[in-house]
């Protein structure tokens, strides 16, 4: 039978199996006294429920099956998110039908009644219920990756650190190769549980459903990627903001009377200038995104374009981009400066 459920904010059907422990003991009361020695009669709406104590065994795990049915039956309706009840429509569609035979059709004393629920168990436990703990499962698992990116060190603006040119280089090297070795392997993870998802629910990869499934797990991984963009941007801006703090030293040599600067602070040479890498390190951090392929076959679209559109993402781009201008600006002045006195280890 079905139960209605009421909170403040909605209300939850439940299914329940008709048999409580008062109608087990009215049973053992029927069977004990029209049985030996009493052999009692009794109305006839009690003398229709004796079949159901001629094999109380059967009795006892049809009931036990049926509230495992239930139970599983209940999990599903309470435990599905509107994304998942969607992919998961055929299935509930087939479930619908033969909960809805149970509740208006099936009684105990129905002759087939062990089919149905065998046919039931199946649907429900053996199939719509194992493959809700899968998906729960494997998409528990892509959030977890999502997030974890954004606790593995992604740059190398530490507090107080500071670097030589070269060993700012190597350093950031470094720290990308990792860190995008890690976005590779989830990433091929992640489609491979993608791919076992879809494998289970058995639904149709150009049905709408799925589509707009493959839709929300693509915002998962887009969100994920952007919140690493975003935190090693912020980092790169507090470290080139804060009075206190430098994360690169700039090395000034005279060699053969000429002056120069290690980074180059303007783009004079073949050698990138210091505003050049940093702006190419930006590029980087925004386009972690081709690292991992987007759910689904629209190829047409990835995720650092998707990143490069996000506006808290342009304005930090634009933020630094300003402060790194700024900053060449001043160091191409330092530049013309010592040049100004050129004279004085020219002699």
């Amino acid at each position: 039978k079905m139960l209605i459920i009421s909170n403040e904010t909605s209300q939850i059907e439940r299914i329940v199996v008709n048999i409580d422990n008062s109608l087990e003991c009215l049973l053992r009361e029927i069977r004990y006294i029209t049985g030996e020695p009493l052999y009692s009669k009794i109305p006839p709406k009690f003398r229709e429920l004796i079949p159901l104590l001629e094999n109380e065994r059967l009795l006892r795990l049809n009931v036990e099956r049926l509230r495992s049915i239930a139970s599983k039956y209940n999990y599903l309706i309470e435990h599905m998110d509107l994304e998942e009840r969607l992919i998961f429509e055929p299935k509930l569609n087939k479930i619908d039908q033969v909960i809805n035979r149970g509740l208006n059709e099936i009684t105990w004393k129905t002759l087939y009644l062990s089919d149905y629920i065998e046919q039931a168990y199946g649907l429900i436990n053996l199939d719509a219920a194992k493959a809700l703990d899968i998906v729960h499962h494997d998409v528990s698992s892509i959030k977890q990756m999502a997030f974890n990116w954004s606790l593995i060190q992604a740059d190398i603006f530490i507090p107080y650190q500071l670097y030589t040119f070269q060993q700012a280089l190597q350093t950031h090297k470094n720290v990308q190769s990792k860190f995008n070795e890690k976005l590779i392997i989830d990433g091929h993870r992640i489609h491979f549980l993608v791919d076992n998802i879809a494998k289970v629910v058995a639904v149709s990869s150009a049905s709408p459903s799925w589509l707009n499934y493959l839709d929300y797990l693509n915002s998962l991984i887009l969100n994920g990627i952007k919140a690493t963009s975003l935190i090693t941007m912020k980092n790169m801006l507090l470290a080139m903001t804060n009075q206190d703090q430098q994360f690169i030293s700039i090395v000034v040599e005279l060699n053969d009377c000429q002056l120069s600067f290690e980074p180059p602070l303007v783009p004079l040479t073949s050698e990138l200038s210091l505003g050049e890498m940093l702006i190419e390190w930006i590029n980087s951090y925004i386009n972690r995104g081709d690292l991992i392929y987007v759910l689904g076959d629209d190829k047409t679209r990835n995720y650092s374009q998707l990143i490069n559109q996000d506006s808290l993402i342009i304005e930090l781009r634009e933020k630094l981009t300003i402060l790194i201008e700024e900053t060449c600006l001043e160091s191409l002045k330092l530049f013309e400066a010592f040049s100004q006195y050129s004279f004085l280890y020219k002699l």
